[in-house]
C-alpha cells in the first residue's frame, strides 16, 4: 500500500519517527509507570503527560503495535479511584506553564481529554480482548468522572481548567466552559459508546447516546456565537 501526502516526504515521516523515538521513555519505573511511554520532550523532559503521552500513540500504532498497546496500560493503572486521570505523572501542576507563573489548583486536575478518541483507534486493530476490556472500563470510568466533576447543570456544559482547555484558563472549575473540552467530551462519548456496543454494554451505549445529544445541544446553543459564525468559550457565571 501506498499512502501519499501531498507536501509531506518520506524524509520528513523518518524525521518523525526520529523525533518520536527520542521521547520514548524506556526507564518509566524510575518515574513511577510500570510501563514505556512517550515524553513530551525538550524542556519538560523525561516526565509521563497525558495529553502527551496519548497523542504519540496516534501515528506510532501504525509503526510498534505492541508498543502502542502496552502503553495503554499506565493510563488504566494510574486512574484515580475517582475517575480521573492525572494531567501528568506527579499528579500536581508544574510550578511554570504558559499563561502564568504559578498555578492555584494542585490536585484534581486532568488533562484535555484526546485519551478517548486515541485510544478506541489503538484497541480497533487489537486482538487482545482482555486489554480491550480494561481500556474499555477506564474510558468509562474518565468519561464519568468528567460528567460528575465538570456538568454543569443548569447550561449542560462541561466546564474546564488549564490544561483541561487550551486557552490558558487559570481560575475555578465550574467557572469556564471552553470549546475544545466540550468537543472532546462529546467525541468521549461517541468512541466509548462505540467501545460499548462491541462489548456488548448496549445500556451504557445507550445512555452515552443520550448525552451526546444534550451536550451537541448545548454547544449549539451556549457557544455558536450567530454573528461571528464561530463558537466560544462561556463563562458559566
Amino acid at each position: 500500500m501506498n499512502i501519499i501526502f501531498p507536501g509531506i516526504t518520506n524524509e520528513d515521516i523518518a524525521y518523525a519517527l526520529e523525533c518520536l523515538d527520542e521521547c520514548k521513555q524506556p526507564m518509566a519505573e524510575k518515574y513511577g509507570f510500570m510501563h514505556p511511554y512517550f515524553t513530551p520532550g525538550g524542556a519538560y523532559g523525561r516526565q509521563w503527560w497525558q495529553l502527551d503521552s496519548s497523542l504519540a500513540l496516534s501515528g506510532y500504532k501504525w509503526i510498534d503495535r505492541c508498543f502502542s498497546e502496552t502503553a495503554l496500560l499506565n493510563f488504566i493503572e494510574s486512574q484515580k479511584e475517582d475517575g480521573r486521570i492525572c494531567l501528568w505523572g506527579a499528579d500536581t501542576l508544574p510550578s511554570k506553564v504558559a499563561g502564568g507563573d504559578m498555578l492555584s489548583q494542585i490536585d484534581g486536575v486532568s488533562s484535555l481529554p484526546k485519551l478517548f478518541e486515541v485510544t478506541y483507534y489503538v484497541l480497533k486493530g487489537s486482538k487482545d480482548k482482555a486489554l480491550k476490556k480494561s481500556a474499555y472500563e477506564m474510558s468509562k470510568k474518565y468519561l464519568e468522572w468528567w460528567f460528575n466533576a465538570r456538568l454543569h447543570k443548569e447550561t449542560g456544559l462541561i466546564s474546564s481548567v488549564f490544561e483541561e482547555t487550551f486557552i490558558p484558563y487559570l481560575g475555578s472549575a465550574m467557572e469556564y466552559a471552553a470549546v475544545d473540552t466540550n468537543v472532546e467530551v462529546f467525541a468521549g462519548c461517541h468512541y466509548t459508546a462505540l467501545l460499548a456496543k462491541e462489548l456488548g454494554d448496549e445500556e451504557y451505549a445507550k445512555l452515552l447516546e443520550e448525552r451526546k445529544v444534550s451536550l451537541k445541544e448545548s454547544i449549539n446553543k451556549y457557544l455558536w456565537k450567530e454573528d461571528a459564525g464561530a463558537y466560544y468559550p462561556y463563562n458559566l457565571r
